[in-house]
């Protein structure tokens, strides 16, 4: 199937799911048919069920959808209606939509803010930069930094070092520093903040900043790669599987993915740290072929959850026609697929 949409057997084991009360699958489910026209109201009444869950992402979808209404009389104008709806059923951050539409810009960025949205926080801690409200920008950029905008912490930093607000800055730095996953870029960027903001005061550097490396090249603003590390980890790869799926039906979702660091690092010595940033790891079945690519930034939640609705054997299975079966996460759909390449050399 083409990234974004359902099969029908997909939209049926979603649909089974979510009349279970099952958060991920409204919100996968009711996301997916927003884009199609005669269903928009199932669409709606499935985000509905999500976001009362407690599913940030569908409670942000439907405040983009009533901002739509409000601000645009969404729903007396089909074609507005349908724009609205085509943008929140997309895998797009739905402030870059915002941003652009001139007359009622920050009202919407406020709507999805309030909703939850880091990404428009952000983008009015911008907007109130660009007009010297400099109060203002600390504030959205510390709610975008709330939200898991990570980032922000740090020009959040910057601006109240600007105004001279040095302890305040150091508290945002030290909180950025313990991030619980210590490998970001932002967590190892906040550390370096601190190191130089404390040398610039006078006052003594803990123990464990005293080695911490200058700022990584994202931060400075240069060119990165996406992905910077990968390894090939050979396994029995089903077994594996069924134990995160039993781990997620649990929601022992931090487990599942402790889990995986053991197995993707379990030979790496104790002292090693982890290069920071997105890594990306492909753990190989020797005796079928198959193959599950694992990213580290996309293993979240929706991810791990999407396994205990998953055929696992039918998955993996090996080829009959001999091709190379690849696992791959479908974020726009909120599934795993299988991908079969005929050339036997991956997919």
């Amino acid at each position: 199937m083409p990234e974004g949409v359902l099969s029908g057997p997909e939209e049926a084991v979603l649909r089974a799911a979510a009349e279970r009360g099952d958060m991920f699958a409204s919100w996968r489910l009711g996301r997916a048919l927003l884009a199609v026209d005669d269903r928009a109201q199932e669409a709606r009444r499935l985000l509905t069920a999500a976001a009362g869950a407690g599913h940030r992402e569908a409670r942000i979808r439907l405040a983009w959808l009533e901002a739509g209404r409000r601000l645009y009389d969404a729903d007396n104008r089909p074609e507005v209606d349908r724009w609205f709806r085509r943008t929140a059923a997309s895998g797009g951050h739905l402030a870059n939509m915002a941003a652009y539409r001139d007359r009622h810009q920050e009202a919407l960025l406020r709507d999805l803010a309030a909703a939850g949205d880091a990404y428009s926080a952000a983008y009015l801690a911008i907007a109130a930069g660009h007009r010297g409200d400099t109060d203002a920008q600390i504030q959205w950029y510390a709610r975008a930094a709330e939200l898991g905008h990570h980032t922000s912490a740090l020009l959040q930093g910057g601006a109240l070092e600007g105004q001279g607000r040095l302890q305040e800055a150091e508290d945002v730095y030290r909180r950025a520093a313990a991030y619980a996953d210590t490998s970001t870029w932002d967590a190892t960027a906040a550390r370096y903040r601190l190191l130089e903001l404390l040398r610039r005061q006078g006052k003594p550097v803990p123990v464990d900043l005293q080695h911490t490396e200058p700022l990584p090249p994202q931060v400075r603003g240069e060119a990165t790669h996406t992905i910077v590390a990968t390894a090939v980890v050979t396994t029995a790869l089903v077994p594996f599987v069924q134990t995160l799926a039993a781990k997620a039906a649990e929601q022992a979702y931090g487990a599942a993915r402790s889990l995986v660091s053991r197995l993707l690092h379990g030979d790496r010595p104790p002292t090693t740290t982890p290069p920071p940033g997105p890594a990306f790891h492909v753990l190989h079945d020797p005796r079928s072929g198959t193959r599950l690519e694992l990213h580290s930034e996309r293993l979240d939640d929706e991810a791990l959850n999407a396994l205990t609705l998953t055929d696992l054997e039918a998955l993996a299975a090996p080829d009959p026609a001999g091709g190379t079966v690849t696992i791959r996460w479908d974020g726009t759909v909120g599934l795993w697929r299988r991908h079969v390449d005929e050339t036997g050399e991956g997919s």
